[in-house]
């Protein structure tokens, strides 16, 4: 991608030719609203990322703060464990949010 050309044909995208559609304005509405959101299931290639990393872009312009986790890249001995999974999320949550988690 260069400056010449905006365009992107995969991948995460945040800019200058991001089409705005109904999920980021249904998205923002909801989490304004102090809502839950789910957005669990979606084709491949269908926008699941870029809505993603756009609301998280939104959203460091408010007080509202963010943390994106990872899920893919969880050892699965963390994930077998339900108590050690756990505690692998908040504690990722924790740094994401730049708060104290003990």
């Amino acid at each position: 991608m260069s400056k010449k050309n905006p365009y992107r044909a995969a991948g995460t995208f945040a800019g200058p030719s991001y089409v705005v559609r109904e999920a980021d304005r249904s998205i923002m509405r909801a989490i304004r609203q102090n809502q839950r959101y789910p957005y669990l299931l979606s084709p491949r290639q269908s926008g699941k990322s870029s809505l993603v990393v756009r609301t998280i872009g939104e959203l460091k312009h408010t007080s509202i703060k963010t943390s994106f986790i990872d899920l893919s890249v969880f050892s699965p001995e963390i994930l077998i464990n339900y108590d050690r999974f756990v505690n692998k999320i908040l504690s990722d949550i924790a740094h994401g949010l730049q708060v104290d988690y003990s």
